[in-house]
């Protein structure tokens, strides 16, 4: 483990939160460091890419190493997991696209 629960902040884009994990898994064909969400379900679907990806961006930008894949574990109760990982290189711009909407829904109240 690299962090742990780590907050985090973008100072060009202004938005902050808190990370799970920065960590290697040296088992994988993930190679180096990576940001690793972990969840209970994946129903967040897509989502869950856009937001490993701001955790990157921020992370990165206020001066943490620089990362190399990002993941979620989807933890079970009967200790059953599942790794998946997102690499599509718009997440990040899809992630600015949901920030600006919700920025500017916040401003019309």
């Amino acid at each position: 483990f690299i962090a742990s629960e780590q907050r985090v902040y973008h100072p060009i884009y202004s938005y902050a939160g808190t990370l799970d994990l920065v960590c290697e898994l040296p088992r994988t064909n993930l190679r180096g460091p990576g940001v690793l969400d972990v969840k209970r379900s994946f129903m967040g679907g897509a989502t869950i890419g856009y937001q490993t990806a701001a955790y990157q961006h921020a992370y990165e930008a206020s001066g943490g190493v620089r990362i190399n894949w990002r993941g979620a574990l989807r933890l079970r109760e009967d200790s059953a997991y599942r790794l998946a990982t997102y690499s599509d290189k718009a997440d990040f711009s899809k992630f600015l696209t949901c920030l600006a909407y919700a920025r500017l829904k916040e401003s019309c109240k």
